[in-house]
């Protein structure tokens, strides 16, 4: 540990071979270019190469199974570097202020990314691995160059301040089960066109996507985020092919105040419309095409009126 800590003359190294570990800031505050780890590593402890602004990149082998927190945090002119197979955990901040990291590939043996990895980097693109099952708080935050993400499909749930002041993100391609976007996670992403987002959302903080101007959901038909971009003036789409019909309410009784529901049997989405005494036709919007509805009159009890199967347009 801390071997060589501060030696700014230091430009170049020679890992010994049978060396097992890099012990905690060994290289911290060095002037090294390049770095090849050496085949029997299995260890990089945190803040190892902290604040090594000369260094370019970095070769580690398929051994190295942890890379310790801030690894390689403030290499500000590193451009290449590589994620053997055998890492699982992404550490916090480890590529933190990486201004020229432009692009990572990060293996599928991934499982968790920790908060702050690549806040303040220079990533323009990255694959998630499918095995993660959160986007941790600040973890992209104020990567200007980030232009698309992808969240896999295991993803539930989006943290507070995760791609904050990420001001060239256009779009956001998430996975179906999330549940829940945390305050600030979109602010100011100025560029942002296109969020998509699916039926198992359930919460949307605020201030989730406040400053972003251009912002178009697409989202389903009758879920909560249709009714939060309504309540928040944002513009929405719909991610499924929609339909408007027209229900025809046939009755001697007067009608008017209950509740006319017609739920999606699939989705449990529900559209609803309060029954008027001055009409007995009624329009509903935003339907998936061939998909079954109940449709029910609701007081205080249930009156089941019968089933829509296949939607068409009207």
């Amino acid at each position: 540990d801390y071997c060589f800590e501060g030696c700014i003359s230091l430009t170049q190294i020679n890992i010994p071979i049978n060396a097992t570990k890099i012990g905690v800031y060994a290289f911290s505050k060095t002037s090294i270019t390049t770095v090849t780890i050496t085949n029997k590593i299995k260890q990089i402890s945190y803040d190892a190469f902290a604040n090594c602004k000369q260094l370019v990149s970095v070769f580690i082998p398929e051994n190295v199974t942890s890379i310790g927190t801030e690894a390689f945090i403030s290499c500000e002119r590193l451009k290449t570097i590589n994620i053997p197979p055998g890492i699982t955990i992404i550490r916090g901040s480890t590529f933190r202020y990486c201004y020229r990291l432009n692009q990572l590939f990060l293996p599928q043996s991934i499982e968790i990314i920790e908060t702050y990895a690549f806040a303040h980097s220079g990533i323009s693109s990255i694959n998630l691995p499918e095995k993660i099952t959160k986007i941790d708080s600040y973890l992209f935050y104020n990567c200007t160059k980030l232009s698309e993400i992808i969240i896999p499909k295991n993803v539930v749930k989006i943290y507070d301040n995760s791609f904050r002041y990420c001001k060239s993100l256009k779009k956001v391609i998430s996975g179906e089960l999330i549940t829940t976007i945390g305050s600030y996670a979109f602010d100011n992403c100025n560029s942002l066109t296109r969020v998509d987002l699916y039926s198992d959302v359930t919460s949307i903080n605020k201030n989730s996507f406040s400053n972003c101007p251009n912002l178009v959901f697409r989202l389903v038909a009758g879920s909560y985020s249709e009714e939060y971009a309504k309540t928040n003036n944002i513009d929405y789409t719909f991610l499924f092919e929609v339909a408007t019909i027209n229900v025809k309410i046939i009755n001697d009784s007067d009608i008017s105040g209950m509740k006319i529901i017609l739920k999606n049997v699939m989705t449990n989405a529900e559209n609803t419309i309060i029954a008027s005494n001055s009409t007995n036709i009624y329009t509903i919007k935003g339907l998936l095409m061939d998909d079954i509805y109940n449709l029910s009159l609701l007081n205080n009890l249930t009156a089941f009126w019968g089933v829509i199967s296949h939607v068409s347009t009207i």
